[in-house]
């Protein structure tokens, strides 16, 4: 069986690792040139460490690192029986994508799409014979995340659905099915925990330390709730999951209001400025826990190479953008400050 992969990024290149490990022959694909060459590099330099830290022999390495090819161009995958997507979560992106390996692969080629967040039915929408169309959702990093969703749509067959969740196996994940839906299962399992961390924050429930403690000791969890929590809308800023659940959990002022609502008791005035200011923290935030999973070793050297800390000099740029900004809005201060008073305490507009 040969297992084709779109996308050379870290789950791209993570899910050929696992693959090439299962025994399949694989083959990496993607648009870009040298990141295709980086991923193929960057994939047989992990085969490589995997080995000299006893997580598989040096002679499976090597059998790994000759089954990888690398597939410069689409048309190259046309012998496949499996391709798994792993491309940015943008549904126009992944539909025209879909459309072209239908195209180049062969009518009885399974089409999977590693999407976390996206409707796998709606990727499958313009795509001849739907029903080899199914959802292979591995979790980050693919090659020390041991499940793997396999989601299935109304129109996915019986065959394609038990070939996805066999490969799943032979690459050494635990599969689960899972029904085309927002977040599929662990995604949205996961989302009411840091959703509800920040429900208590501002409720007063407990401070930020206590809640970290809570579900890092009692829980397990690796981070702290409260910063996943805010770094998932920047990660996947369209996630349908995130939005639902977002106006769910969140303190009822600011489900309302929205984020500039909340600050600053308005729908409209600032809203621009405040929305980058949030993005700005959130893309520090990344920076910061790359920082602090350097404590943990070898996830800090997969942290910084997945290229999080390019979004750390995103971050300053726009920080900088909303100290020039929020100057210029000075003078409306005041303004602002008043009226917000005045429409959240009502003794205020009555002395007013």
């Amino acid at each position: 069986m040969i297992l084709g992969v779109v996308g050379a990024g870290t789950m791209g290149a993570g899910i050929a690792q696992i693959a090439a490990l299962g025994g399949y022959e694989t083959r990496l694909h993607d648009p870009v040139p040298a990141a295709l060459a980086h991923g193929v590099e960057r994939l047989r330099t992990a085969l490589t460490k995997g080995a000299q830290k006893g997580r598989w022999s040096e002679s499976e390495a090597e059998a790994a690192a000759d089954r990888i090819g690398a597939a410069c161009h689409l048309a190259d995958l046309g012998e496949c029986d499996l391709v798994v997507e792993a491309a940015p979560e943008d549904l126009k992106l992944k539909r025209e994508l879909f459309a072209a390996l239908a195209a180049a692969c062969n009518p009885g080629a399974i089409l999977a799409t590693n999407t976390s967040s996206l409707p796998v039915t709606a990727i499958a929408a313009g795509v001849p014979q739907p029903e080899r169309v199914v959802g292979m959702h591995f979790f980050n990093p693919p090659a020390l995340m041991k499940l793997v969703e396999v989601v299935a749509t109304e129109q996915s067959n019986a065959a394609a659905l038990a070939a996805t969740t066999e490969a799943g196996r032979r690459m050494g994940r635990t599969p689960i099915r899972a029904k085309d839906s927002p977040g599929f299962i662990a995604n949205r399992l996961a989302r009411p925990f840091g959703l509800e961390s920040l429900r208590m924050l501002a409720e007063g429930v407990a401070d930020a330390a206590t809640i970290d403690r809570v579900v890092r000791i009692g829980g397990g969890f690796l981070l702290f709730l409260v910063a996943v929590a805010l770094l998932a809308p920047l990660i996947a800023p369209h996630d349908p999951i995130d939005q639902d659940l977002l106006m769910q959990y969140l303190p009822p002022i600011w489900a309302e209001k929205g984020e500039a609502g909340f600050i600053f008791g308005t729908d409209n005035l600032g809203r621009d400025i405040l929305s980058r200011l949030i993005y700005g923290a959130r893309i520090a935030l990344i920076v910061a826990v790359c920082a602090a999973l350097a404590l943990y070793g070898d996830i800090a050297l997969w942290t910084l190479h997945t290229g999080l800390l390019s979004y750390g000099f995103i971050g300053l740029l726009l920080a900088a953008e909303f100290i020039v900004r929020s100057w210029r809005f000075s003078r409306n201060a005041g303004g602002i400050v008043d009226r917000v008073l005045r429409r959240n305490r009502p003794e205020v507009r009555r002395s007013g």
